[in-house]
């Protein structure tokens, strides 16, 4: 496992992005109890950001930030799809994907043959 490397222009982005999806006004924790579901297997997510003037943390179980208000909790995924669209569009992430892909597909080969 390695870093991504980031450009200026790569982070300037990405901030960009965070800004458009309000991201500073998300709560710390979204709970599928609020919209009236009871999940017991499913996913955990967080996130953090820190920029020069202002930092802020949020995360969810089961229950994310509603698309229509980022301080209501929805079990929709929509505005949080937007979160994960910014990192693979600013940062190329898809390209890093393939490349993971390659080496575990040549390193299975490698394993096979011993």
């Amino acid at each position: 496992m390695r870093r991504i490397p980031a450009t200026k222009l790569q982070v300037d982005a990405f901030e960009h992005a965070i800004d458009l999806i309000n991201i500073w006004e998300w709560r710390i924790d979204y709970r599928p109890e609020e919209c009236g579901w009871s999940v017991l297997d499913g996913s955990a997510w967080s996130f953090s950001a820190q920029g020069k003037e202002r930092s802020h943390k949020c995360g969810g179980g089961n229950a994310y930030p509603s698309f229509a208000d980022a301080t209501l909790a929805a079990v929709n995924q929509e505005r949080f799809a937007l979160l994960v669209a910014a990192f693979y569009d600013a940062f190329s992430i898809a390209a890093f994907i393939h490349e993971a892909k390659r080496f575990q597909n040549q390193a299975q080969k490698v394993f096979a043959n011993c």
